[in-house]
């Protein structure tokens, strides 16, 4: 998170929401339990709320599709 942090900072947005995507899927309990995506979400929301539409679709569907394989 720290690095989605810093490049959320640096105004690397893309690159922002992509991390933030990698670490929701590695460590989806984790990251629930955790303050700062929700910051860096709500940063990603005043510069591009079709970013945050992006990340939040990617994230259903990684983890509908998780769900299956444990199926």
């Amino acid at each position: 998170m720290d690095v989605a942090l810093a490049q959320v900072e640096a105004k690397l947005y893309d690159k922002a929401g992509d991390t933030l995507i990698e670490v929701g899927l590695d460590a989806p309990e984790w990251v629930k339990h955790q303050a700062l995506p929700g910051v860096i979400g709500r940063w990603l929301v005043k510069v591009s709320t079709s970013k945050v539409h992006a990340i939040g679709t990617q994230l259903i569907k990684d983890l509908r599709s998780k769900a299956r394989r444990r199926l």
